[in-house]
Protein backbone atom coordinates (compact mmCIF):
# COMPACT_ATOMS: atom_id res chain seq x y z
CA UNK A 1 0.00 0.00 0.00
CA UNK A 2 0.94 3.71 -0.60
CA UNK A 3 2.39 5.50 2.21
CA UNK A 4 1.59 9.08 3.07
CA UNK A 5 3.99 10.84 1.27
CA UNK A 6 3.14 9.81 -2.17
CA UNK A 7 -0.47 11.92 -1.81
CA UNK A 8 -2.51 9.68 -3.74
CA UNK A 9 0.51 10.21 -6.85
CA UNK A 10 1.86 6.64 -8.79
CA UNK A 11 4.99 6.43 -7.34
CA UNK A 12 6.26 2.75 -7.24
CA UNK A 13 7.28 2.80 -11.19
CA UNK A 14 8.77 5.85 -12.96
CA UNK A 15 7.62 7.30 -15.37
CA UNK A 16 8.50 7.57 -18.99
CA UNK A 17 11.50 9.33 -20.84
CA UNK A 18 10.16 11.77 -22.40
CA UNK A 19 11.15 15.30 -24.07
CA UNK A 20 8.32 17.99 -24.55
CA UNK A 21 9.60 20.69 -26.82
CA UNK A 22 6.74 22.93 -26.42
CA UNK A 23 8.22 23.48 -23.01
CA UNK A 24 11.26 25.33 -24.22
CA UNK A 25 12.15 29.33 -23.22
CA UNK A 26 12.04 30.31 -26.95
CA UNK A 27 8.74 28.43 -27.27
CA UNK A 28 7.02 30.24 -24.66
CA UNK A 29 8.28 33.75 -25.70
CA UNK A 30 6.44 33.15 -29.13
CA UNK A 31 3.70 32.22 -27.38
CA UNK A 32 3.68 35.69 -25.42
CA UNK A 33 4.49 37.56 -28.89
CA UNK A 34 1.24 36.26 -29.88
CA UNK A 35 -0.57 37.04 -27.15
CA UNK A 36 0.83 40.86 -26.74
CA UNK A 37 3.22 40.19 -23.63
CA UNK A 38 6.57 40.89 -23.39
CA UNK A 39 9.07 37.87 -24.17
CA UNK A 40 11.85 37.08 -21.35
CA UNK A 41 15.10 38.25 -22.26
CA UNK A 42 17.04 34.80 -22.85
CA UNK A 43 20.66 36.88 -22.68
CA UNK A 44 22.80 37.28 -20.97
CA UNK A 45 20.30 34.53 -18.38
CA UNK A 46 17.47 33.32 -17.03
CA UNK A 47 16.14 31.04 -14.46
CA UNK A 48 13.84 28.25 -15.45
CA UNK A 49 11.83 25.63 -13.06
CA UNK A 50 10.15 22.45 -14.09
CA UNK A 51 7.54 21.42 -11.32
CA UNK A 52 7.31 17.33 -11.80
CA UNK A 53 10.36 17.11 -13.87
CA UNK A 54 9.67 13.17 -13.77
CA UNK A 55 12.93 11.71 -15.18
CA UNK A 56 14.10 15.08 -15.84
CA UNK A 57 14.82 14.75 -19.86
CA UNK A 58 13.14 17.99 -20.60
CA UNK A 59 14.64 20.45 -18.19
CA UNK A 60 18.52 18.54 -18.80
CA UNK A 61 18.12 18.93 -22.89
CA UNK A 62 16.50 22.45 -22.44
CA UNK A 63 19.67 23.74 -20.33
CA UNK A 64 21.59 21.88 -22.57
CA UNK A 65 20.19 24.47 -25.03
CA UNK A 66 20.47 27.19 -22.91
CA UNK A 67 24.26 27.32 -21.41
CA UNK A 68 23.32 31.13 -20.39
CA UNK A 69 20.24 29.76 -18.37
CA UNK A 70 19.82 27.97 -14.72
CA UNK A 71 17.43 25.49 -14.78
CA UNK A 72 15.86 23.54 -11.57
CA UNK A 73 13.76 20.35 -11.79
CA UNK A 74 11.93 19.75 -8.94
CA UNK A 75 9.85 15.97 -8.10
CA UNK A 76 9.12 14.25 -4.99
CA UNK A 77 9.82 11.37 -6.46
CA UNK A 78 13.63 10.10 -5.52
CA UNK A 79 13.48 7.54 -7.85
CA UNK A 80 12.92 10.30 -10.36
CA UNK A 81 15.57 12.82 -9.47
CA UNK A 82 18.06 9.99 -9.07
CA UNK A 83 17.40 9.09 -12.62
CA UNK A 84 17.57 12.79 -13.69
CA UNK A 85 21.02 13.75 -12.03
CA UNK A 86 22.69 10.59 -13.54
CA UNK A 87 21.12 11.72 -17.30
CA UNK A 88 22.05 14.82 -16.81
CA UNK A 89 25.84 13.74 -15.37
CA UNK A 90 25.65 11.47 -18.50
CA UNK A 91 25.41 14.34 -20.73
CA UNK A 92 27.83 16.33 -18.86
CA UNK A 93 24.99 18.99 -18.58
CA UNK A 94 25.97 21.15 -15.36
CA UNK A 95 23.22 24.09 -15.54
CA UNK A 96 20.95 22.05 -14.14
CA UNK A 97 19.70 21.52 -10.28
CA UNK A 98 17.48 18.84 -9.63
CA UNK A 99 15.39 18.96 -5.94
CA UNK A 100 13.81 16.48 -4.44
CA UNK A 101 10.75 18.20 -2.63
CA UNK A 102 7.16 17.94 -2.84
CA UNK A 103 5.25 21.22 -3.80
CA UNK A 104 4.30 21.62 -0.02
CA UNK A 105 7.90 21.83 0.84
CA UNK A 106 9.70 23.55 -1.65
CA UNK A 107 11.08 27.13 -0.02
CA UNK A 108 11.64 30.23 -1.26
CA UNK A 109 15.40 30.18 -0.36
CA UNK A 110 15.99 26.82 -2.35
CA UNK A 111 15.04 28.64 -5.72
CA UNK A 112 15.56 31.90 -7.12
CA UNK A 113 13.14 34.35 -9.00
CA UNK A 114 12.25 32.47 -12.10
CA UNK A 115 11.49 33.63 -15.66
CA UNK A 116 9.70 30.52 -16.70
CA UNK A 117 7.62 28.03 -14.36
CA UNK A 118 6.53 25.26 -15.96
CA UNK A 119 4.26 21.54 -15.25
CA UNK A 120 3.46 19.02 -18.10
CA UNK A 121 0.38 17.17 -17.23
CA UNK A 122 0.69 17.15 -13.49
CA UNK A 123 -2.06 19.52 -12.70
CA UNK A 124 -4.58 16.86 -13.64
CA UNK A 125 -3.02 13.98 -11.45
CA UNK A 126 -2.66 15.98 -8.12
CA UNK A 127 -5.54 16.80 -5.51
CA UNK A 128 -6.35 20.29 -4.80
CA UNK A 129 -3.93 21.05 -1.72
CA UNK A 130 -0.94 19.90 -4.26
CA UNK A 131 -2.50 22.50 -6.49
CA UNK A 132 -2.18 25.08 -3.81
CA UNK A 133 1.15 24.35 -3.53
CA UNK A 134 1.70 24.42 -7.08
CA UNK A 135 -0.02 28.03 -6.91
CA UNK A 136 2.00 29.19 -3.78
CA UNK A 137 5.18 28.22 -5.45
CA UNK A 138 4.22 29.78 -8.12
CA UNK A 139 3.59 33.51 -6.17
CA UNK A 140 6.92 33.56 -4.48
CA UNK A 141 8.88 32.90 -6.85
CA UNK A 142 7.93 33.70 -10.64
CA UNK A 143 9.48 36.86 -11.48
CA UNK A 144 6.91 39.85 -12.47
CA UNK A 145 5.92 39.08 -16.34
CA UNK A 146 7.21 36.22 -15.94
CA UNK A 147 5.88 32.84 -18.07
CA UNK A 148 3.89 29.63 -17.00
CA UNK A 149 3.63 26.79 -18.76
CA UNK A 150 0.83 24.24 -17.26
CA UNK A 151 -0.72 21.66 -19.49
CA UNK A 152 -3.63 19.40 -18.62
CA UNK A 153 -6.35 16.81 -19.58
CA UNK A 154 -9.28 18.98 -20.19
CA UNK A 155 -13.02 19.15 -20.59
CA UNK A 156 -15.51 18.88 -22.73
CA UNK A 157 -13.11 16.17 -24.23
CA UNK A 158 -12.84 13.78 -21.35
CA UNK A 159 -16.15 14.26 -20.09
CA UNK A 160 -17.92 10.85 -22.53
CA UNK A 161 -14.31 8.97 -21.44
CA UNK A 162 -13.35 9.73 -17.99
CA UNK A 163 -15.78 7.20 -16.32
CA UNK A 164 -12.78 5.01 -18.07
CA UNK A 165 -10.34 6.49 -15.89
CA UNK A 166 -12.27 5.71 -12.80
CA UNK A 167 -13.37 2.20 -13.99
CA UNK A 168 -9.39 1.23 -14.60
CA UNK A 169 -8.30 2.93 -11.08
CA UNK A 170 -11.19 0.84 -9.22
CA UNK A 171 -10.43 -2.14 -11.10
CA UNK A 172 -6.26 -2.06 -10.77
CA UNK A 173 -6.94 -1.89 -7.19
CA UNK A 174 -7.92 -5.48 -6.79
CA UNK A 175 -5.87 -6.91 -9.32
CA UNK A 176 -2.01 -8.20 -8.70
CA UNK A 177 1.46 -6.89 -10.19
CA UNK A 178 3.40 -3.38 -9.96
CA UNK A 179 1.11 -0.28 -11.32
CA UNK A 180 2.06 -0.93 -14.25
CA UNK A 181 0.73 -4.19 -14.76
CA UNK A 182 -2.10 -3.88 -13.07
CA UNK A 183 -3.44 -0.82 -15.25
CA UNK A 184 -2.60 -3.17 -18.66
CA UNK A 185 -4.54 -5.93 -16.97
CA UNK A 186 -7.36 -3.51 -15.83
CA UNK A 187 -7.62 -2.01 -19.43
CA UNK A 188 -7.73 -5.79 -21.08
CA UNK A 189 -10.45 -6.24 -18.62
CA UNK A 190 -12.13 -3.62 -19.84
CA UNK A 191 -12.17 -4.60 -23.69
CA UNK A 192 -13.92 -7.68 -22.62
CA UNK A 193 -16.41 -5.34 -21.14
CA UNK A 194 -17.13 -3.54 -24.05
CA UNK A 195 -18.65 -6.39 -26.06
CA UNK A 196 -20.78 -7.28 -22.70
CA UNK A 197 -23.43 -5.05 -23.82
CA UNK A 198 -23.02 -2.52 -20.78
CA UNK A 199 -24.79 0.57 -21.65
CA UNK A 200 -22.27 2.99 -20.98
CA UNK A 201 -20.03 1.65 -23.87
CA UNK A 202 -22.81 1.27 -26.42
CA UNK A 203 -23.79 5.14 -25.37
CA UNK A 204 -19.93 5.64 -25.39
CA UNK A 205 -18.10 3.24 -28.31
CA UNK A 206 -15.23 5.81 -28.51
CA UNK A 207 -14.03 4.69 -24.63
CA UNK A 208 -13.87 1.05 -26.10
CA UNK A 209 -12.02 1.70 -28.68
CA UNK A 210 -9.80 4.67 -26.18
CA UNK A 211 -8.87 1.43 -24.17
CA UNK A 212 -7.67 -0.54 -26.81
CA UNK A 213 -5.71 2.34 -27.97
CA UNK A 214 -4.33 3.18 -24.55
CA UNK A 215 -3.52 -0.96 -23.89
CA UNK A 216 -0.60 -0.18 -26.82
CA UNK A 217 0.96 2.67 -24.41
CA UNK A 218 3.92 2.11 -22.73
CA UNK A 219 2.67 0.59 -19.41
CA UNK A 220 4.58 3.24 -17.07
CA UNK A 221 2.89 6.48 -18.75
CA UNK A 222 -0.47 4.34 -18.16
CA UNK A 223 -0.01 3.39 -14.58
CA UNK A 224 0.35 7.64 -14.18
CA UNK A 225 -1.98 8.43 -16.11
CA UNK A 226 -4.82 5.86 -14.93
CA UNK A 227 -3.63 5.42 -11.33
CA UNK A 228 -3.42 8.80 -9.57
CA UNK A 229 -6.19 8.79 -6.98
CA UNK A 230 -6.72 12.51 -7.54
CA UNK A 231 -7.42 12.44 -11.17
CA UNK A 232 -9.08 15.55 -12.72
CA UNK A 233 -9.81 16.82 -16.27
CA UNK A 234 -10.49 20.49 -15.80
CA UNK A 235 -12.55 23.10 -17.73
CA UNK A 236 -10.01 25.71 -19.08
CA UNK A 237 -11.81 28.44 -17.25
CA UNK A 238 -11.51 26.76 -13.84
CA UNK A 239 -7.70 26.69 -13.90
CA UNK A 240 -7.53 30.14 -15.46
CA UNK A 241 -9.46 30.95 -11.95
CA UNK A 242 -6.98 29.11 -10.13
CA UNK A 243 -3.72 30.07 -11.80
CA UNK A 244 -5.33 33.70 -10.98
CA UNK A 245 -3.93 32.86 -7.25
CA UNK A 246 -0.80 32.89 -8.37
CA UNK A 247 -1.41 36.69 -10.20
CA UNK A 248 -1.64 35.06 -13.46
CA UNK A 249 -3.29 35.88 -16.78
CA UNK A 250 -3.97 33.85 -19.72
CA UNK A 251 -1.75 34.78 -22.78
CA UNK A 252 -2.10 31.54 -25.55
CA UNK A 253 -1.68 28.74 -26.14
CA UNK A 254 1.90 26.21 -26.99
CA UNK A 255 -0.36 24.05 -29.11
CA UNK A 256 0.68 26.72 -32.04
CA UNK A 257 -2.78 26.72 -34.11
CA UNK A 258 -5.25 26.79 -31.35
CA UNK A 259 -4.27 30.96 -30.96
CA UNK A 260 -5.21 31.24 -34.53
CA UNK A 261 -9.18 31.25 -34.68
CA UNK A 262 -9.69 31.29 -38.18
CA UNK A 263 -7.57 27.70 -38.55
CA UNK A 264 -10.11 25.99 -36.40
CA UNK A 265 -13.12 26.67 -37.74
CA UNK A 266 -15.68 28.74 -39.97
CA UNK A 267 -17.19 31.66 -39.70
CA UNK A 268 -19.90 31.57 -37.84
CA UNK A 269 -17.97 29.69 -35.44
CA UNK A 270 -15.30 32.03 -34.90
CA UNK A 271 -18.44 34.80 -34.81
CA UNK A 272 -19.78 32.98 -31.83
CA UNK A 273 -16.51 32.68 -30.11
CA UNK A 274 -15.20 36.31 -30.89
CA UNK A 275 -18.70 37.49 -29.46
CA UNK A 276 -18.11 36.34 -25.87
CA UNK A 277 -17.15 39.20 -23.35
CA UNK A 278 -13.89 37.60 -21.46
CA UNK A 279 -10.88 35.91 -22.57
CA UNK A 280 -11.84 32.79 -19.81
CA UNK A 281 -15.28 32.27 -21.55
CA UNK A 282 -14.03 32.85 -25.43
CA UNK A 283 -11.26 29.81 -23.95
CA UNK A 284 -14.28 27.99 -22.66
CA UNK A 285 -16.02 28.25 -26.02
CA UNK A 286 -13.53 27.63 -28.24
CA UNK A 287 -12.69 23.74 -25.93
CA UNK A 288 -16.25 23.83 -26.59
CA UNK A 289 -15.76 23.90 -30.28
CA UNK A 290 -13.09 21.91 -30.46
CA UNK A 291 -14.38 18.72 -27.69
CA UNK A 292 -10.95 19.64 -26.01
CA UNK A 293 -8.93 16.95 -24.37
CA UNK A 294 -5.80 18.29 -23.70
CA UNK A 295 -4.53 22.04 -23.41
CA UNK A 296 -1.20 23.74 -23.48
CA UNK A 297 -2.07 26.53 -21.75
CA UNK A 298 1.02 30.11 -21.33
CA UNK A 299 0.35 32.44 -18.38
CA UNK A 300 1.93 35.62 -17.32
CA UNK A 301 2.61 37.52 -14.18
CA UNK A 302 1.40 40.95 -14.32
CA UNK A 303 1.93 42.13 -17.93
CA UNK A 304 -0.34 44.83 -19.28
CA UNK A 305 -1.21 44.22 -22.87
CA UNK A 306 1.29 46.06 -25.86
CA UNK A 307 -0.36 48.09 -28.37
CA UNK A 308 0.29 47.18 -31.81
CA UNK A 309 3.26 48.83 -32.46
CA UNK A 310 4.84 46.82 -29.49
CA UNK A 311 3.48 43.98 -30.61
CA UNK A 312 5.12 44.72 -34.12
CA UNK A 313 8.49 45.57 -32.46
CA UNK A 314 8.61 42.05 -30.95
CA UNK A 315 7.17 39.98 -33.62
CA UNK A 316 10.54 41.81 -36.21
CA UNK A 317 13.01 39.72 -33.51
CA UNK A 318 11.10 36.81 -33.30
CA UNK A 319 13.09 33.83 -34.95
CA UNK A 320 11.49 30.87 -36.39
CA UNK A 321 13.25 27.81 -38.55
CA UNK A 322 12.56 24.25 -39.75
CA UNK A 323 12.88 21.44 -37.67
CA UNK A 324 12.27 18.79 -40.30
CA UNK A 325 13.10 17.72 -44.11
CA UNK A 326 11.71 20.67 -46.50
CA UNK A 327 11.74 18.39 -49.29
CA UNK A 328 8.21 16.96 -49.48
CA UNK A 329 6.59 19.83 -48.10
CA UNK A 330 3.99 21.79 -50.53
CA UNK A 331 2.57 24.95 -50.27
CA UNK A 332 -1.13 23.50 -48.87
CA UNK A 333 -1.29 22.12 -45.45
CA UNK A 334 -4.15 20.58 -43.23
CA UNK A 335 -5.68 22.42 -40.40
CA UNK A 336 -8.76 21.71 -38.31
CA UNK A 337 -10.75 23.99 -40.41
CA UNK A 338 -9.85 21.90 -43.63
CA UNK A 339 -6.41 23.40 -45.52
CA UNK A 340 -4.51 26.55 -45.76
CA UNK A 341 -2.51 27.60 -48.74
CA UNK A 342 0.50 29.51 -48.49
CA UNK A 343 1.64 32.02 -51.63
CA UNK A 344 2.60 29.50 -54.21
CA UNK A 345 5.09 32.20 -56.28
CA UNK A 346 6.75 32.70 -53.06
CA UNK A 347 7.03 29.45 -51.46
CA UNK A 348 9.78 27.93 -53.27
CA UNK A 349 11.84 30.80 -52.06
CA UNK A 350 10.88 30.63 -48.56
CA UNK A 351 11.29 26.83 -48.32
CA UNK A 352 14.81 27.67 -49.58
CA UNK A 353 15.60 30.01 -47.30
CA UNK A 354 14.19 28.25 -44.33
CA UNK A 355 16.65 25.66 -45.53
CA UNK A 356 19.85 27.48 -44.99
CA UNK A 357 19.25 28.20 -41.01
CA UNK A 358 17.17 30.28 -38.53
CA UNK A 359 15.84 33.62 -39.23
CA UNK A 360 14.31 36.61 -37.68
CA UNK A 361 11.00 37.70 -39.34
CA UNK A 362 12.88 41.10 -40.18
CA UNK A 363 15.55 39.25 -41.95
CA UNK A 364 13.57 37.11 -43.56
CA UNK A 365 11.66 40.03 -45.31
CA UNK A 366 14.72 41.73 -46.15
CA UNK A 367 15.86 38.40 -48.41
CA UNK A 368 12.22 37.86 -49.60
CA UNK A 369 12.43 41.20 -50.97
CA UNK A 370 15.89 40.54 -52.23
CA UNK A 371 14.16 37.67 -54.24
CA UNK A 372 11.70 40.11 -55.68
CA UNK A 373 9.01 38.74 -53.23
CA UNK A 374 8.45 41.83 -51.52
CA UNK A 375 4.35 40.96 -51.96
CA UNK A 376 4.77 38.29 -49.23
CA UNK A 377 3.43 38.80 -46.16
CA UNK A 378 6.60 37.76 -43.75
CA UNK A 379 4.66 37.85 -40.53
CA UNK A 380 1.27 36.40 -41.30
CA UNK A 381 3.08 33.75 -43.57
CA UNK A 382 5.41 32.61 -40.56
CA UNK A 383 2.49 32.74 -37.98
CA UNK A 384 1.03 30.61 -40.10
CA UNK A 385 3.91 27.98 -41.06
CA UNK A 386 4.78 27.80 -37.09
CA UNK A 387 0.54 26.85 -36.77
CA UNK A 388 1.37 23.93 -39.36
CA UNK A 389 4.64 22.75 -37.90
CA UNK A 390 6.30 24.03 -41.06
CA UNK A 391 8.57 26.20 -39.55
CA UNK A 392 8.70 26.62 -35.64
CA UNK A 393 10.03 29.52 -32.81
CA UNK A 394 13.83 29.46 -32.33
CA UNK A 395 16.30 31.33 -30.01
CA UNK A 396 19.02 32.74 -32.56
CA UNK A 397 19.30 33.33 -35.55
CA UNK A 398 21.94 32.24 -37.96
CA UNK A 399 22.56 30.91 -41.25
CA UNK A 400 24.83 27.95 -41.84
CA UNK A 401 27.32 27.42 -44.78
CA UNK A 402 26.22 25.30 -47.58
CA UNK A 403 26.78 21.40 -47.09
CA UNK A 404 29.27 20.13 -48.96
CA UNK A 405 28.76 18.26 -51.79
CA UNK A 406 31.59 15.26 -50.91
CA UNK A 407 31.78 15.74 -47.07
CA UNK A 408 34.47 13.66 -45.61
CA UNK A 409 33.68 14.08 -42.02
CA UNK A 410 30.73 15.02 -39.32
CA UNK A 411 31.48 17.01 -37.03
CA UNK A 412 29.60 17.62 -33.60
CA UNK A 413 30.66 20.71 -31.86
CA UNK A 414 28.83 20.87 -28.49
CA UNK A 415 30.47 17.91 -26.02
CA UNK A 416 26.88 17.84 -24.72
CA UNK A 417 25.53 16.18 -28.09
CA UNK A 418 28.34 14.25 -28.09
CA UNK A 419 27.66 12.91 -25.27
CA UNK A 420 23.98 12.44 -25.57
CA UNK A 421 25.00 10.35 -28.99
CA UNK A 422 27.27 7.58 -27.43
CA UNK A 423 24.44 7.59 -25.07
CA UNK A 424 21.95 6.44 -27.78
CA UNK A 425 24.71 4.08 -29.80
CA UNK A 426 25.39 2.32 -26.07
CA UNK A 427 21.60 1.77 -25.80
CA UNK A 428 20.57 1.64 -29.39
CA UNK A 429 17.07 3.39 -28.29
CA UNK A 430 15.97 6.62 -29.52
CA UNK A 431 17.07 9.73 -28.28
CA UNK A 432 17.83 13.64 -28.23
CA UNK A 433 20.05 15.91 -29.16
CA UNK A 434 20.08 19.95 -28.80
CA UNK A 435 20.57 23.01 -30.29
CA UNK A 436 21.35 26.00 -29.10
CA UNK A 437 20.00 28.13 -32.26
CA UNK A 438 16.70 26.39 -31.88
CA UNK A 439 16.46 26.78 -28.23
CA UNK A 440 15.08 23.24 -28.30
CA UNK A 441 15.53 19.28 -28.54
CA UNK A 442 15.38 17.55 -31.67
CA UNK A 443 14.34 13.70 -31.59
CA UNK A 444 16.97 11.08 -33.54
CA UNK A 445 16.90 7.33 -33.99
CA UNK A 446 19.43 5.21 -32.50
CA UNK A 447 20.75 4.46 -36.29
CA UNK A 448 21.29 8.07 -37.51
CA UNK A 449 23.00 7.97 -34.07
CA UNK A 450 25.51 5.72 -35.14
CA UNK A 451 25.78 7.55 -38.29
CA UNK A 452 26.92 10.15 -36.58
CA UNK A 453 29.45 8.83 -34.28
CA UNK A 454 31.32 6.70 -37.09
CA UNK A 455 31.61 9.72 -39.16
CA UNK A 456 33.64 11.77 -36.78
CA UNK A 457 36.16 9.82 -38.03
CA UNK A 458 36.86 11.25 -41.64
CA UNK A 459 36.67 9.00 -44.78
CA UNK A 460 37.27 9.01 -48.54
CA UNK A 461 33.45 8.34 -49.78
CA UNK A 462 30.24 8.04 -48.53
CA UNK A 463 30.15 4.32 -49.26
CA UNK A 464 33.34 3.77 -47.12
CA UNK A 465 31.24 5.16 -44.34
CA UNK A 466 28.06 3.00 -45.24
CA UNK A 467 30.56 0.11 -45.20
CA UNK A 468 31.20 1.09 -41.75
CA UNK A 469 27.94 1.35 -40.58
CA UNK A 470 26.97 -2.29 -42.24
CA UNK A 471 30.23 -3.43 -40.05
CA UNK A 472 28.60 -1.75 -36.68
CA UNK A 473 25.04 -3.40 -37.46
CA UNK A 474 26.63 -7.11 -38.59
CA UNK A 475 29.11 -6.51 -34.95
CA UNK A 476 26.28 -5.70 -33.22
CA UNK A 477 23.52 -7.94 -34.14
CA UNK A 478 21.52 -4.93 -34.80
CA UNK A 479 17.70 -5.74 -35.93
CA UNK A 480 15.31 -3.49 -37.48
CA UNK A 481 11.63 -3.48 -37.52
CA UNK A 482 9.64 -4.53 -40.84
CA UNK A 483 7.86 -1.25 -42.32
CA UNK A 484 4.07 -1.54 -42.26
CA UNK A 485 3.74 -0.91 -45.80
CA UNK A 486 7.00 -2.82 -46.80
CA UNK A 487 6.25 -5.27 -50.12
CA UNK A 488 9.67 -6.80 -49.88
CA UNK A 489 11.47 -7.71 -46.98
CA UNK A 490 14.86 -6.79 -47.09
CA UNK A 491 17.67 -8.21 -44.83
CA UNK A 492 19.23 -6.13 -42.32
CA UNK A 493 22.23 -5.04 -44.15
CA UNK A 494 19.98 -3.50 -46.99
CA UNK A 495 17.87 -1.85 -44.19
CA UNK A 496 21.07 -0.29 -42.59
CA UNK A 497 21.60 1.48 -46.52
CA UNK A 498 18.03 3.03 -46.31
CA UNK A 499 18.90 4.22 -43.51
CA UNK A 500 22.27 5.78 -44.25
CA UNK A 501 20.30 7.32 -47.49
CA UNK A 502 17.43 8.66 -45.48
CA UNK A 503 20.19 10.05 -43.42
CA UNK A 504 21.77 12.15 -45.83
CA UNK A 505 18.82 13.49 -47.66
CA UNK A 506 16.26 14.17 -44.60
CA UNK A 507 18.34 14.24 -41.05
CA UNK A 508 21.70 15.91 -41.68
CA UNK A 509 20.20 19.00 -43.85
CA UNK A 510 17.96 19.55 -40.58
CA UNK A 511 20.98 18.94 -38.14
CA UNK A 512 23.53 20.95 -40.16
CA UNK A 513 21.48 24.18 -40.65
CA UNK A 514 20.20 24.18 -36.96
CA UNK A 515 23.50 23.92 -35.81
CA UNK A 516 23.42 20.08 -33.97
CA UNK A 517 26.63 18.76 -36.45
CA UNK A 518 29.11 20.82 -39.48
CA UNK A 519 30.34 18.69 -42.08
CA UNK A 520 33.62 18.90 -44.06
Amino acid sequence: MDSDWTQGYVTEVLYTEHFFRELSPAWMNYVAVLGGCQPRPLDPGFTYMELGCGLGQTVTLLAGAHPQGRFYGVDFNPAHIDWARRYAGQAGITNVEFLERSFLDLTSQEVPECDFIVLHGVYTWVGPAVRAGIQRIIRERLKPGGLVYNSYNCLPGWAADSPLQKLVFEMARHLTGDASQRTQAALKAVEELVGAKFAYFAATPTAGKMAAKMAERNANYLAHEFLNEHWTPFYSSDVADEMANAKLSFVGSATLAENHLELLGGEDLQAKIKAQPSQRLRQLFQDLAQNQRFRRDVFVRGHAQLNRAGIQRNMESQVFGAFRDLTPVTNVAKVARGEVKFDEKAFPGLKEALGQGTWSAADLRKEMTARKLAHLDVERTLNLLAATGIALPCAVASRSPAMPATPKQIKIPLAVNRALLNRMVDTLAPGNVVSTLAGNALGIDPIFAVIMVLGQQPWKSKDELREKLVGEVKRRRIRFSKPAKEEKPLDDVARAGQFFERFWSEEAPVLHRLGVIELA
